[in-house]
């Protein structure tokens, strides 16, 4: 991929802001703008205004959470190249950065992307299996969180409380942990009813120490990394001789995230480096996991 314009964007809940490498003029080169599908159309306005197409630029931006999906969604309608990384990544490649406000930030992202242009992996819209169980337990979490702080009152409180005051604690915790168990099982039935994230779901957790709710948090923050980890070599497209360092990386932060230590999962993954040259990421990582 080849792109001549790198637009860096800082992400925050209600604002972003966005800056261009090359920029031209360091004023006019950025903008701040509400983070909103309005927010976004003035962004794009901007860079066409500057003499900037859809077709010659990649927006670069943290992988923030929640307060990046207005912007997943806008590059996906509008057909606009977007990498989303990881904030520390990003961070650590800024080495000591002084000072620091929104609009330096963006360009820092800006020159970032540029730095690594050759290295940027454009984000993929995860399937609709994935979409549901990145809600399901985005709404798990906020359950539990309700349930935490009530049973931190209750613990502070606890001499003072009275009788009714529990039971309504009580009441209320039970009632929380009936809705996390009804998203539990509805997580289940999505999942259950995807074959190919069912079985990248089984293969996960049948991992020694992964219980239910890491399993499905490794199968959503992996989704590009293991698109079908449960797949043979059937089919395989050729590789080069010596295998792609972006698969090599690709496999090592799959299985840290799987709880795995760096240094064992590096080691194994090269020595399956140096024996399967072709392999993708999902079939090194499920040769590593026989091997760990």
């Amino acid at each position: 991929m080849h792109f001549s314009y790198f637009v860096g964007v800082d992400i925050s809940k209600s604002t972003l802001d966005a800056a261009i490498y090359p920029a031209k003029d360091k004023k006019m080169d950025f903008l701040h703008f509400e983070n909103s599908t309005k927010g976004l159309c003035t962004m794009l306005t901007w860079l066409k205004q500057r003499g900037i197409k859809v077709s010659e630029m990649v927006v670069c931006a943290e992988h923030t959470g929640v307060y990046t999906n207005p912007l997943i969604a806008f590059a996906h309608k509008k057909g606009i190249a977007l990498s989303l990384n990881s904030p520390l990544d990003i961070k650590r490649s800024m080495g000591i950065a002084r000072g620091k406000n929104d609009a330096v930030d963006a360009a820092r992202i800006a020159d970032y992307a540029h730095s690594r242009k050759d290295k940027l992996r454009l984000y993929e819209m995860p399937s609709d299996t994935v979409m549901k169980l990145q809600y399901l337990l985005t709404e798990r979490r906020q359950y539990m969180r309700q349930r935490t702080a009530l049973l931190n009152l209750h613990s502070a409180m606890s001499q003072y409380e009275t009788t009714n005051a529990r039971n309504r604690h009580e009441s209320a915790i039970t009632h929380i942990e009936r809705l996390v168990k009804k998203v539990e099982e509805q997580m289940i039935a999505i999942i259950s009813d995807d074959m190919e994230v069912k079985r990248n779901y089984d293969l996960v957790s049948s991992v020694k120490g992964i219980g239910l709710k890491t399993a499905q948090r490794i199968i959503i923050d992996l989704k590009d990394k293991i698109k079908n980890i449960g797949g043979d070599f059937t089919g395989a497209t050729v590789a080069p001789a010596t295998i792609n360092n972006d698969v090599i990386d690709g496999a090592v932060s799959a299985l840290v995230m799987l709880g795995f230590p760096s240094a064992a999962a590096n080691k194994v993954v090269q020595a399956i480096a140096k024996s399967e040259p072709q392999a993708t990421v999902e079939q090194v990582i499920k040769l590593a996991l026989k091997q760990l």
